[in-house]
């Protein structure tokens, strides 16, 4: 089976299904099936492993593997790789193969040079043909005759992004312009300034998530290294929620009939060693697209590699864990040194070493919620 071209860089998934020899029926493999990846007709692997049993409760059989298209891992632009798999079933064993190549980028950089060049003979023969229909003295624009200020003089009613268009900006005017506007978006254009303050009970906390909530209007910022957020809101009653992953805050309600100072303090959440020292307290906040904490979604774990103790028998079956339906926090306890594939939702699944330490912070995992 072909899967296609991919980039250096790109993850590949592959997969199988395993059968009962006699019958072709579905059904698990006697052991996890295993995987050699090779380059052309080199002799030697480039990647070795073991894959996973995918969606164990609703499929017999069907495993899954996931690598990465890297340099470092040697693949190379322009090869053409092959997936042998290994499995078997009642002591009879299958093999199967997968096969993909790593596309070589195309240098366009001929052809655009050409088209280019082609562009600016013309452009230059469009200069050539309004230079000479037009006839200027020598001293016709000089800056005693042209006065940018008074050309397109500012008005004490402009705005900052008005005076630009005026008189024109460097780019760090630009910039700092550009972010102004992205933080109007988000901040209200009500009548009454809430300036909204956050620490840590001791110290401002920058980069918190802050919302501000009434009725359909979301007003939302993040505090900056003061741990402050300004808003400018209409009166009434305003919702305060906050989102940093390593702290905790309840949601508090605000009245608003002025300008307002509000202060408050998130409590840090404590990662504990879990008390068997063979295992690890792993730990990640699950958060919406928008990078809001989102409470009680279940992450599904399942033991690829054990540690190698050779002293332990472990299940291949697999398990979950909910995070926090408030914090966002999720914490399992796994094994040190062993893989794991741990997935959202549906799919894909992501595949994880864990180190040999107390705790450890999961990588992002990424999936489509059900």
């Amino acid at each position: 089976m072909h899967l296609g071209s991919y980039a250096i860089d790109d993850l590949l998934t592959f997969t199988c299904n395993t059968h009962t020899p006699s019958t072709g029926a579905a059904v698990d493999a006697d052991e996890v099936p295993g995987y050699r990846v090779y380059e052309d007709e080199t002799g030697t692997p480039l990647l070795t492993g073991s894959m996973a049993l995918l969606d164990d409760a609703n499929t017999v059989g069907f495993y899954s593997e996931q690598i990465t298209l890297s340099a470092a891992n040697g693949f190379e632009a322009g090869k053409c790789y092959t997936v042998r798999i290994t499995g078997v079933v009642g002591g009879v064993t299958g093999v199967t193969e997968r096969s993909f190549q790593v596309g070589a980028k195309v240098n366009a950089s001929a052809s655009a040079v050409a088209s280019v060049t082609g562009a600016v003979g013309s452009v230059t023969g469009a200069v050539g043909s309004v230079t000479a229909g037009v006839t200027l003295a020598d001293d016709a624009i000089t800056a005693a005759k042209f006065d940018e200020s008074t050309a397109f003089p500012l008005k004490s009613a402009d705005s900052g992004a008005t005076a630009v268009a005026r008189t024109g900006a460097d780019s760090d005017t630009l910039e700092t312009l550009s972010d102004q506007i992205d933080l109007l978006v988000d901040q209200g254009s009500g009548a009454r300034t809430v300036t909204v303050t956050v620490t840590d009970g001791t110290d401002p906390l920058e980069d918190v998530h802050v919302r501000l909530t009434k009725g359909v209007t979301t007003l939302a910022l993040q505090t900056n290294a003061s741990g402050v957020a300004t808003f400018y809101c209409d009166d009434g009653t305003w919702t305060l929620a906050l989102s940093l992953a390593g702290y905790t805050y309840t949601a508090s309600t605000h009245v608003v009939d002025g300008n307002e100072s509000i202060s408050v303090s998130m409590a840090a959440v404590a990662i504990s060693a879990p008390s068997d020292p063979d295992q690890c307290a792993c730990y990640l906040y699950t958060r919406d697209a928008k990078g809001d904490i989102q409470g009680s979604v279940t992450l599904t774990f399942a033991l690829v590699d054990g540690p190698d103790t050779g002293t332990s028998a472990y299940p291949l079956n697999t398990f979950t864990a909910t995070s926090n339906a408030s914090t966002g926090l999720l914490q399992a306890n796994l094994l040190r040194k062993a893989r794991y594939s741990i997935r959202r939702g549906t799919k894909p699944w992501v595949f994880v070493w864990i180190p040999d330490d107390d705790t450890y912070a999961l990588p992002d995992i990424l999936g489509y919620d059900a």
